[in-house]
């Protein structure tokens, strides 16, 4: 499996013949359709994906606890709060495919499966997504194949008394360790600009980080890379970014 997430739904309801048209018109995509009740495979090329009406919310309030980091969407928690039931997309691959490709198909079909009437948000990488927002970023991205790095990794924020922090939810899918800067003094919007391009940059070139080395984006800047046990992220060891 290469990723799967929650398009949220306000009705038990799903139209699988406009989601095909919809990925036809919008990205160009030819799908073949197998349905077993509710549950729909499609084949896209070497990518195998699945789509599955659930009839109920997503289970122990999950979805509306993560929408809470949401800073993008400041209505993220008013969307997940009216849920009633959620599709489970997942794409898989069949032979070898990039990463990038795999999560490239997965943005188009949430895309499309977001034009229902009936969605309102989208829960994955980490956190809630509104249904305009995600569509907004996916279309103005995917079409140049640059990386829409806000819809597939996710930055927590934080701060204590020891500075700011700031750690990655997504970078696993890609084959690549979280990551987390921490106890920074430096302004917190400055340091998500530059985990997120981090990000970005890691995920297009194929970059590998290893404990000890440094990264930076001029040859001024050289910060510290160290592989520990995970703060925050949701892994058990996470790349620490030294910026100070």
């Amino acid at each position: 499996m290469l990723e799967n997430g929650f398009v949220l739904l306000n009705s038990h309801e799903f139209d699988i013949h406009k989601l095909i048209n919809d990925l036809k018109t919008d990205w160009g995509i030819s799908a073949q359709v197998e349905q077993h009740q509710d549950s729909f495979i499609l084949n896209i090329g070497d990518f195998l994906c699945a789509i599955a009406l659930m009839p109920a919310p997503i289970p122990n309030g999950e979805a509306i606890q993560f929408a809470k980091g949401n800073y993008y969407c400041p209505n993220a928690v008013a969307a997940a709060e009216a849920h009633k039931a959620h599709l489970m997309v997942t794409v898989m691959n069949q032979a070898e495919n990039s990463e990038v490709a795999g999560m490239s198909l997965y943005s188009k079909i949430v895309s499309g499966c977001l034009k229902q009437e009936n969605a309102t948000s989208v829960y994955t990488s980490g956190t809630v997504y509104t249904a305009d927002f995600y569509q907004k970023v996916a279309k103005e991205y995917l079409p140049n194949n640059e990386i829409p790095i806000m819809i597939w990794v996710y930055v927590g924020l934080g701060q204590n008394e020891q500075g700011n922090q700031l750690y990655t939810s997504g970078m696993a899918k890609f084959g690549k360790d979280e990551m987390e800067i921490l106890n920074s003094k430096i302004n917190m919007g400055t340091l998500h600009a530059s985990l997120s391009s981090m990000c970005s940059y890691i995920i297009s070139s194929g970059l590998v980080l290893k404990d000890g080395e440094t990264i930076g984006f001029s040859a001024e800047q050289k910060w510290a890379i160290s592989h520990s046990k995970s703060v925050y992220a949701p892994s058990e060891f996470s790349l620490k970014i030294d910026i100070q």
